[in-house]
């Protein structure tokens, strides 16, 4: 198998969360301490637009605030304003993303730099929460979306 390293935990549907991300039926994995999620399920679910770029072979992330780009293979990540010039120094995750049954998986901590906010993670033993910052939440949707 290509992916010794990599253990996997199924998902199930939490019946106290009233956001949207449902990842009942998608494994959530883990390389050594890093979490590897679903990149469009989750990206999206926190309002992310997805593009992907034929020239560089990447996916690009895009909320209206913030972008970023994605590469398969590439433990390399960095992100720009979506309004403005300039880019943050690249850095890594524990992992470059990975193709895994046919989806593309990534760190879940790369929400976290994208938000500039260590608190949109939140891990304990029995559950991984997403969250959007307030700053980008609309009314009534500040259940975290995972």
């Amino acid at each position: 198998a290509p992916h010794r390293d990599l253990h996997s935990f199924p998902t199930r549907r939490s019946s106290d969360l009233r956001q949207a991300l449902d990842l009942a039926g998608t494994n959530i994995y883990t390389k050594g301490t890093t979490i590897l999620v679903p990149l469009r399920k989750s990206a999206e679910a926190l309002g992310f637009t997805l593009t992907w770029n034929p020239k560089t072979k990447s996916t690009e992330l895009d909320n209206g605030t913030i972008k970023s780009s994605i590469t398969v293979g590439s433990n390399a990540y960095a992100y720009t304003s979506s309004n403005g010039i300039g880019m943050s120094e690249p850095m890594t995750l524990g992992s470059a993303p990975m193709i895994i049954g046919g989806n593309t998986y990534i760190p879940v901590t790369l929400y976290n730099i994208l938000y500039n906010d260590p608190g949109t993670i939140q891990i304990t033993d029995t559950s991984l929460n997403i969250k959007k910052p307030a700053t980008t939440i609309k009314a009534g949707t500040g259940e975290p979306a995972l």
